[in-house]
């Protein structure tokens, strides 16, 4: 009764071995860019174009963090939040809301009811999130750590001088 299992299991194993290391091989070929280090020296995983750090503008609230909303050839935008320095902040979060907020660093901590998420942002380097349709929207840039708004940007306002 365990011969059988033996030898089943010796040619199992080095199959599923070979199966992972194909899959990582494909993984790889589909899409090369995600395991490409463009930081530059810095641990991040993206480094923003020039035209987007040229249209960088600052995210009111939070020290160290820049803004940059470019078009796509398709209709979309793209947004490009680049930290200079390490944001402190545990676990920040993108949002966009057509509701506007109340000043960077008031007492409010909650998020408007209708805030979209984007993405996670980088604690240091460039983080890319695709937008839709921003017109007339908010970027909220949300702590789920400390449970609170950090900061906002009219993003109307940034793709405006980013033209």
């Amino acid at each position: 009764m365990i011969e059988p299992l033996r030898r089943r299991h010796r040619w199992l194993a080095p199959a599923s071995f070979a199966a992972a290391v194909a899959s990582v091989m494909v993984g790889v070929w589909v899409q090369p860019d995600a395991f490409v280090d463009a930081g530059g020296g810095r641990d991040s995983v993206l480094a923003a174009p020039p035209d987007a750090t040229s249209a960088a503008r600052p995210v009111p609230g939070v020290d160290g963090l820049r803004a940059a909303l470019l078009p796509l050839q398709d209709g979309r935008q793209v947004l490009w939040l680049m930290a200079g320095t390490r944001l402190e902040a545990a676990d920040i979060l993108a949002y966009t809301s057509s509701a506007a907020l109340a000043l960077p660093g008031s007492q409010d901590p909650a998020l408007p009811a209708d805030a979209r998420l984007l993405g996670s942002v980088a604690p240091l380097g460039a983080s890319k999130l695709t937008l839709a349709a921003p017109h007339g929207t908010q970027l909220i840039i949300f702590s789920l750590g400390q449970q609170r708004v950090l900061g906002s940007l009219a993003l109307a306002a940034s793709t405006a001088e980013g033209r």
